[in-house]
């Protein structure tokens, strides 16, 4: 987290790189949260991950900024104008599937709003002018655990995760059928 925030002090858009499920989005929103004090318009979190087309990029940021007149075709520099003299951090959450619109996004923006700073989550970089990568590793894994106590492989991140995860997927679906039970020291 230490090399995200120095990034972001040198840099107006960093992305941080790595597969799915490697905990991208949730380092990038802890990352706003710590970091919002330094942004005196705050921080503005967009997940993307749902967004079907390019077409609907520039309207879902401006639903995520709190704009009104959704029914309005918003533009690329109807957004500009807006938040031109604001002094925030972006966060543009999964990128990798809008991959060429996201870049037009954050050149138009970045040229148009000068205290403008972009934190990126994709599967690959966007590989703009500028953009400072940042490549998040595979969370570890115990390396043998068929016969570890299962209270110790709970202080695994990607043993964490994935009990965080299964603990959300039964919360959000009452109909699911219970998991069996998982143990984690964290929560």
């Amino acid at each position: 987290m230490a090399t995200v925030r120095e990034r972001l002090a040198s840099s107006r858009v960093v992305t941080l790189v790595g597969p799915g499920g490697v905990g991208k989005s949730r380092a990038a929103v802890r990352i706003a949260e710590v970091e919002q004090r330094g942004f005196r318009d705050g921080c503005w979190v967009v997940p993307l991950a749902e967004v079907g087309s390019p077409e609907l990029l520039v309207v879902t940021v401006a639903e995520a900024l709190g704009l009104q007149g959704n029914d309005l075709p918003w533009r690329l520099d109807m957004l500009a104008d807006h938040i031109a003299h604001r002094t925030a951090l972006m966060v543009l959450d999964n990128c990798e599937h809008l991959l060429s619109a996201v870049g037009d996004l954050v050149d138009g923006l970045r040229a148009a709003c000068p205290n403008l700073r972009f934190l990126l989550t994709s599967r690959r970089p966007l590989r703009l002018s500028g953009e400072e990568v940042v490549v998040v590793p595979p969370l570890e894994l115990p390396e043998h655990a068929g016969g570890a106590d299962p209270e110790a492989i709970t202080h695994y991140e990607a043993v964490s995760l994935f009990a965080d995860r299964a603990r959300s997927a039964c919360s959000d679906s009452a109909s699911s059928p219970p998991l069996p039970a998982i143990r984690c020291s964290r929560v």
